[in-house]
C-alpha cells in the first residue's frame, strides 16, 4: 500500500521518528512509497545526518528482517494459521497453565473483561478460522 514518505516515518517509534522527521526532505510530503524501509531510504541522505548512514541501515535492516518492532511481524496468512492452532487446541479442552498470579492481590490488578467483550473477540476469531 502506497502512503507518502511523511506517513511511513510517522510510524516509527522514538527517537526515530523525531529524527527521521527532521532530517526529511520537504518532498517527503507528498511522495509515496511502497514500504516503511524504502521511505527511509528515499527520505533523506542517511550520510548527512547527525545520526549516519549506519544508524539508518540498522533500522531498515531491523525493519526488513521484521525485528524492528521488538517481535517478528506476521503475514495475515500466518496469523489465520496461528488462530486454527489455538482454536483446535480449545477445543480439543487441553488446558494451558494459568498465567495468573496465584497472589489474590496481584490477580486483582489485572483487567477484567466483560462478557460481551470477550463473545466479540470470540466470535472474529471464528471468523478467522
Amino acid at each position: 500500500m502506497k502512503k507518502t514518505i511523511r506517513n511511513w516515518l510517522d510510524t516509527l517509534h522514538e527517537p526515530e521518528r523525531t529524527e527521521a522527521l527532521s532530517n526529511m526532505r520537504p518532498s517527503g510530503i507528498t511522495e509515496k512509497k511502497d514500504c516503511q524501509s524504502e521511505a527511509i531510504a528515499f527520505a533523506f541522505n542517511w550520510s548527512n545526518t547527525p545520526q549516519s548512514f549506519e544508524y539508518w541501515d540498522n533500522i531498515c535492516s531491523r525493519i526488513n528482517n521484521g525485528t524492528y518492532y521488538n517481535a517478528p511481524q506476521h503475514t495475515p496468512e500466518e496469523l489465520k494459521g496461528k488462530a486454527k492452532v489455538y482454536m483446535r487446541e480449545a477445543a480439543q479442552g487441553d488446558p494451558k497453565p494459568s498465567v495468573l498470579p496465584s497472589d489474590a492481590a496481584e490477580r486483582k490488578t489485572y483487567p477484567i473483561l466483560e462478557v460481551e467483550t470477550l463473545k466479540g473477540i470470540i466470535r472474529d476469531l471464528l471468523e478467522i478460522v
